[in-house]
């Protein structure tokens, strides 16, 4: 029995109850992305770190599976790390025909405290399991519908959108399980890279399903997909209690070139009749940009 002003009781990813659709992404439209995209991140407009992405195929052949391999780094920066030392890893691999999450690993040391999570889906079922600081927390449970936070990015990125329309995905971090709302907002045009770039974007709203209480760290994330193929994540912007942190992809590169021999790409043109000095948006309006980089976009003619 809850009493008034108590706090909704806290359950376990295997004791969630959920029903989402389930979307699919075939290979024809998702095809490998062998690029490398780098990301700076700002809060509340300080640069605080850098996000390395890099996706790699796997299975061109007509007799081998089709996979996307992920690897993703991040760093805060010099001067963040005197006050707050974050470093993250994480690699993912996806079955892309159907479209399905295989693995995901992520290592996390925040102040030096390392965290490290895997999860494992095989036959309609998922086995996670969470080590920090010499615990282990480790789940098996049937979730033929669930996705890693790789996998689900990726299969939110590829999408056949309709704006109006509201998507909704069962994500798990290994111990925390969420429901994620994805609003399709508008198509339009937004700066990246010193360009114009079609793009869709997306309003994510999460609903922690194992620990209701752990709702009001998060009040949503605005994030733009191009759309033209292969989908690239382009920017995104969140609000926490804390502040708002903004990303923007700065550059990419080929995944197949050696690490010694980069060889960067410049894959977007210019948009025709898109105007060099619109200013604003409506989500502008909302969260302020970061000083130094106005995230400037315009709707799509579409």
């Amino acid at each position: 029995m809850l009493f008034s002003g108590s706090s909704p009781a806290k359950i376990t990813p295997d004791a969630v109850e959920i029903d989402v659709p389930v979307y699919q992404v075939g290979s024809q439209d998702f095809r490998p992305v062998d690029e490398i995209w780098n990301f700076r991140f700002a809060w509340s407009g300080f640069p605080v770190g850098t996000i390395r992405i890099a996706g790699k195929g796997a299975g061109e052949e007509e007799s081998d599976d089709l996979k996307l391999g992920v690897e993703i780094d991040g760093a805060t920066n010099a001067f963040i790390d005197l006050l707050w030392r974050y470093r993250l890893t994480a690699r993912g691999s996806i079955q892309l025909d159907p479209f399905a999450p295989n693995e995901f690993v992520i290592t996390e040391n925040e102040r030096r405290r390392e965290k490290v999570t895997k999860i494992e889906f095989a036959d309609g079922r998922v086995h996670s399991t969470k080590l920090k600081e010499g615990n282990t927390e480790e789940f098996r449970f049937d979730a033929p519908n669930t996705y890693d936070i790789i996998s689900a990015v990726f299969l939110m990125m590829h999408l056949e959108y309709d704006v109006g329309r509201q998507y909704h995905i069962d994500a798990l971090t290994g111990t925390s399980r969420y429901l994620v709302s994805v609003d399709v907002e508008a198509r339009e045009s937004i700066e990246v890279m010193d360009r114009w770039v079609e793009a869709y974007r997306l309003l994510i709203k999460t609903n922690d399903l194992t620990d209701p209480d752990d709702d009001h760290k998060h009040a949503g994330t605005y994030m733009w997909v191009s759309t033209a193929p292969p989908r690239r994540m382009l920017k995104a912007q969140a609000k926490t209690k804390w502040g708002s942190i903004y990303g923007e992809l700065v550059s990419i590169f080929d995944s197949r070139a050696p690490r010694d021999a980069p060889v960067e790409l410049f894959p977007f043109e210019p948009v025709p009749g898109a105007p060099r000095d619109f200013e604003t948006n409506v989500v502008e309006e909302r969260a302020a940009p970061r000083p130094g980089s106005p995230w400037r976009s315009k709707p799509s003619a579409r």
